[in-house]
C-alpha cells in the first residue's frame, strides 16, 4: 500500500505544486476517484496522463540529483519488477507508467525517492 500512495502523491504532488506555483489566485485541487474494481494497470490512468509533462519535468530534475549507480540499479529492478515489488502495486507502477510515457525506472525511481524522505517524518506512506 506504501508504494501506491506513494506515487499518487507524487502524481498529485507534483499538480498541486504547479498550481500553487503558476497560480496568482487560489486554485482548488483537482478530485480523483480512484476505481480499485479497475485493473491494477487502469486504475491511474486518467491521474497519470493529466500529469504526465510535470512528471516527465520532475523526472528530469530527479535524475540531476540522484547518483548515476542508483539509477542504475532502479532501472535493473524495473526490469523484473514483478519479481521484487508485490501485485498489485507493480502493475499499477506499470500502468502510470505506460499512461504517463515515463519509463518504469523512473517511476520506481520517484517512489523510492518519497519512501525514504517520509520515513523519519511523521508523514502516512499508506491510502489507510
Amino acid at each position: 500500500m506504501a508504494i501506491l500512495c506513494a506515487h499518487v502523491r507524487v502524481l498529485f504532488l507534483l499538480g498541486a505544486l504547479q498550481q500553487v506555483v503558476f497560480s496568482a489566485t487560489p486554485v482548488p485541487a483537482k478530485r480523483y476517484t480512484v476505481n480499485l474494481d479497475l485493473l491494477p494497470q487502469d486504475r491511474f490512468h486518467d491521474i497519470a496522463v493529466y500529469y504526465a509533462d510535470d512528471l516527465k519535468a520532475f523526472v528530469k530534475e530527479l535524475r540531476q540529483i540522484v547518483p548515476q549507480e542508483v539509477i542504475d540499479v532502479v532501472d535493473v529492478i524495473a526490469a523484473t519488477v514483478d519479481k521484487h515489488i508485490r501485485a498489485p502495486y507493480a502493475a499499477e507502477m506499470v500502468g502510470v507508467s505506460l499512461a504517463a510515457g515515463v519509463a518504469l525506472g523512473d517511476i520506481l525511481l520517484a517512489n523510492l525517492l518519497y519512501e525514504l524522505t517520509a520515513h523519519n517524518t511523521k508523514a502516512c506512506t499508506s491510502i489507510v
